[in-house]
Formats: C-alpha cells, structure tokens, sequence
C-alpha cells in the first residue's frame, strides 16, 4: 500500500511540474505576442509555438508564406525563423535598408531578404 502511495505523489508530482512549465511557456509566448508591435516600427509576423516561432509555415510554403505577410504589413517585417529574428525587406523599401545611417548590416547579424 505504501509503494502505490508513492506511485500516487509522484504521478501528482510530476503532472503539476508539466503544468507548471506548460503554464510559464505560455504566459511567456503571450506577452511576447502582445508586446511584439508597441516598441518598434517593424511589424513582426505572430507565431504560436515558443523556440519554433514562424519556421514551420514558412517551410510549408515560403512564397504563400511571404506574399501573405507583405499583403497584411507591406514591404517591410520580422519573423522568427530557427530561433532568430529575420527582418524580410521588399524591393519598395530595399534603398532606405540600405543608404539608411543608422542601418548597418554587420557578419552575425539575422540576413535580410527580398520579396517579389
């Protein structure tokens, strides 16, 4: 009686540690949703999955992908591929990423890209 006992603390501990970090990670994804546009003037694309972020829609069709998100926020945004932020620049906006003071475009930083 003593081992189900144990059996039963553990089961219930371990379901509230899965819950613990499964409520962490989605507290955390959601400020990050809800925060992601008041602070900077790039739109960043939203994603669903913490670490994962847009690199599975991307993949499943990387034209639909980006036509969809140039329609929505225009030639310019973010999105979060393999981990890291990837700022997309279209061709309406590709002289000002490039002549731009402020803008550097130093080794190690996240690629910019070009849509159609």
């Amino acid at each position: 009686m003593n081992y189900i006992a144990l059996d039963k603390k553990s089961e219930h501990l371990y379901l509230s540690a899965g819950a613990l970090i499964t409520a962490f990670m989605l507290l955390k994804s959601t400020s990050r949703l809800l925060s992601n546009n008041s602070k900077e003037q790039i739109p960043r694309v939203p994603y669903k999955l913490p670490f994962v972020g847009s690199t599975i829609d991307y993949y499943k069709n990387t034209l639909e992908f980006t036509k969809k998100w140039s329609k929505k926020y225009g030639s310019a945004f973010k999105m979060h591929l393999h981990g890291q932020w990837v700022t997309v620049v279209g061709a309406d906006d590709a002289p000002e990423a490039f002549t731009h003071p402020s803008l550097s475009f130093l080794a190690g930083q996240a690629e910019v890209k070009f849509t159609p």
